[in-house]
This record gives structure tokens, sequence and C-alpha cells, in this order.
């Protein structure tokens, strides 16, 4: 009904950080009963934005719409997923993986946060993959990309990265032969993610 995020209020240290009212009425206890109903049920993360004050370049929607992720903010955008992790298994949901932008090559999403093959790279191998293996979180695993099979070359790009577990894709454009050519290429397991 909103957009939001976990940490919407400027503050480089995060202290402010909290799971938003709206998932604690809506998505936490949900997923809840699912995992009582099947505790094996996987538990994949998605972001679809970065607080808007971690953004340059985002002028729609208070600046919830486009724009990238300041180069500044890499480690401080990696700690916000850390303590998002550590927030939902403090509500009894153990995060699995972490999908690290929905749609990241389409910044006309609402929310939305638009990201190259390269800066994705960037901050996967430098800042989210060491932070996540810092804080005791080397379990959880970074899934790249999330978006159309129409795309090969960024999937591709991201896996290099020893930190990514695998490639998301989605069916809204190009060909399912996608999902072949990036594990032909990477090795690493390709999920379907949305259509």
């Amino acid at each position: 009904e909103s957009d939001y995020t976990y940490a919407d209020s400027k503050d480089e240290t995060l202290s402010n950080f909290a799971i938003a009212q709206q998932d604690l009425s809506t998505v936490v206890p949900v997923l809840q009963e699912i995992l009582v109903i099947n505790p094996k049920v996987k538990v994949l993360a998605c972001s679809w934005t970065a607080p808007t004050w971690m953004k340059t370049g985002a002028a729609w929607y208070n600046n919830y719409v486009d724009g990238t992720l300041k180069t500044e903010y890499y480690n401080l955008y990696a700690e916000y997923f850390v303590k998002y992790v550590e927030a939902m298994a403090g509500w009894g949901i153990p995060v699995w993986g972490i999908s690290v932008q929905n749609e990241p090559l389409n910044g006309h999403n609402d929310p939305s946060m638009t990201w190259t093959k390269e800066t994705m790279y960037k901050f996967i191998a430098g800042s989210l993959g060491p932070k996540l293996r810092d804080s005791g979180h080397s379990d959880i695993r970074i899934i790249a990309y999330d978006h159309n099979c129409d795309v090969t070359d960024f999937p591709i790009y991201v896996a290099k990265s020893k930190y990514v577990y695998g490639t998301a894709f989605h069916l809204n454009a190009g060909d399912i032969s996608a999902f072949s050519t990036v594990y032909n290429s990477t090795g690493k397991p390709v999920l379907f993610t949305e259509q």
C-alpha cells in the first residue's frame, strides 16, 4: 500500500533499523504460519530498493523508484542485509537466501533500484559476501540477477564471485534456454523466481 524500507530515516549507524510495521502485521505472521506447517520451506528474501538516502539518481515517488546505490554505502547496505537476516531469525524465520535486487535492469518498478553487472559484482564480492561471512552468516546463499531470460551476460559475470550461490530468473521476457546457458557457463544453480 505504500513504499518503505527498514531504515527510512538517514542514520549511518543503522541504529534505527527495524522490520517495518507493514511486514510485522502481514509478512512475518504468514511466514511463521507457513513454517509451522512445513519447517523445510526455504525463505528467499528479495530486496527491491535500498533506503532512499543511500541512493543517487532517483527522483520518482520520493526516491523509491530507480536510482543506484551510492558506492560509499556499499558496506552499510551489506550491514542492512545482515540486520535483516538477524531480525527475521528473531521472529523465528530463518532466511535461506538473499536476492540482491529484484529486476536490477528495471528502474520503473515501485520501488526499484538499478545495478550494472559490474556494480552488483563489486557489491557482492567486496561488501555483502564478506559481511555475511564475518558476521557468522556464511550459510546465507546470495542469489544474483533475479531478472528476465533475455540477458545472460549479467548473471554469468556476477556469478564469478565466490560468494554467489546461483542465479535467479524471471520468465517475463526472453527464452527459458537462458537457464541452461547460465548454468553451463557458471556451474552454479539456477532458480526460477517469477513469471
